[in-house]
């Protein structure tokens, strides 16, 4: 009969501890949950990611012939592009998003005129060091400039967007790496869109 009573005990008291964590684990999820949806996400910085999407969005419903060139040390090579992978083009144009919650207070913006700089604070460690937006009614000039570096190597690029009248106009990518013992690896990637 002890046994007995002392099992039940056991039960009781294993049932409402299964009952904490299982409410504990739930607000955890629900919390994980809250805090990844996108449609929460306050914009502190200019929103490139969503223009680079929109603009990506666009091109690929147009697809509109480009004056492409490319340019790598001494060599260079132009030519006309007609079926272009523009997620793949823009890429580091997404990759310069600074609008994410954890960035949040990372930088400093300044204001002259029409053009906005978000420059990245002493204090912090991230790949993108400028972005600047210049914005009228009818033009948009995208500007970044990142870098990032370990014992091994060192990356620097230099991305310039531009839009008119809603449209991609052209783009340039301008980037250097310096591997360790090696020279420095130029390239430029220009384009120029057709309509």
């Amino acid at each position: 009969m002890n046994l007995e009573r002392r099992s039940a005990n056991v039960l009781l008291i294993f049932s409402r501890h299964m009952k904490k964590s299982i409410l504990l684990a739930s607000l955890l999820f629900l919390q994980c949950t809250k805090e990844n949806n996108p449609i929460d996400r306050e914009l502190h910085y200019f929103d490139t990611r969503g223009v680079i999407e929109n603009t990506i969005s666009k091109l690929s419903q147009e697809k509109p012939k480009v004056v492409k060139l490319w340019k790598y040390g001494r060599a260079e090579e132009k030519r006309m592009v007609e079926d272009m992978d523009w997620e793949k083009e823009l890429k580091l144009f997404l990759d310069a998003d600074i609008n994410k919650s954890s960035f949040i207070g990372s930088y400093d913006s300044t204001r002259a005129g029409q053009m906005i700089t978000y420059s990245l604070k002493s204090n912090e460690n991230l790949p993108v060091k400028i972005l600047s937006v210049s914005q009228d009614s009818t033009d948009l000039e995208i500007h970044a400039i990142r870098t990032s570096e370990n014992y091994f190597f060192t990356t620097y690029g230099d991305l310039l967007l531009r839009i008119k009248d809603e449209k991609l106009d052209s783009y340039n990518i301008h980037t250097v790496q310096k591997l360790l013992w090696f020279d420095a690896d130029t390239t430029v990637v220009s384009g120029k869109v057709l309509y």
